[in-house]
């Protein structure tokens, strides 16, 4: 187990993604809640990177701090208007 003082870096390698809301479908007369595949895929992608790195686990009832530095790729659209300064104002005043 990993104890108060103890600490875990992981990194998770790709585009962070947000958590998808779950969907309700109805199946033969009943409601079926399920969480969307990419959510459960990125996920699970944060659950294999940590594994792999840390294979201890926090006691349940001990807090513990969490630090999340997310770093997203520059968005194609930003990038190939970029040199008009029409749009570089218009980013900057936010419309």
């Amino acid at each position: 187990m990993i104890s108060k003082n103890d600490f875990v870096k992981f990194e998770v390698l790709g585009d962070p993604r947000g958590k998808q809301r779950p969907r309700m479908c109805i199946i033969k007369g009943k409601t079926v809640t399920y969480i969307p595949k990419p959510t459960k895929d990125y996920e699970q992608k944060i659950k294999s990177s940590y594994n792999a790195v840390a294979k201890k686990f926090f006691d349940k009832d001990v807090p513990f701090k969490i630090d999340i530095k997310a770093y997203f790729s520059i968005p194609k659209k930003f990038a190939t208007n970029i040199n008009n300064k029409k749009n570089i104002a218009s980013y900057s005043s936010g419309y």
